[in-house]
């Protein structure tokens, strides 16, 4: 496993977006609209899969905007020493 600056840009602007107050409307926005609501839908077992699909990436979206890049560093120095 290795962190790439790339990865590490967006973790930090994840994080510092969803600090301000337009952040926090979007994670409201996000709860409400994707984590709340249902996924199941009537139509189809595709559709059904798609709006879990969406919920997934809105909740993995939300777990990466709790820690900062530097947090996410530390972490992964503790995995490669635990490896070692």
């Amino acid at each position: 496993m290795e962190l790439d600056k790339e990865y590490i840009s967006y973790r930090n602007a994840l994080y510092k977006v969803f600090k301000t107050e337009e952040g926090k409307v979007i994670k409201d926005f996000y709860i409400k609209n994707y984590i709340e609501a249902s996924a199941f839908s009537r139509d189809s077992n595709a559709e059904t899969n798609y709006l879990l699909g969406k919920k997934e990436m809105i909740q993995e979206i939300l777990k990466d905007s709790e820690k900062s890049s530097n947090e996410i560093i530390e972490i992964y120095k503790q995995y490669q020493s635990a490896e070692e």
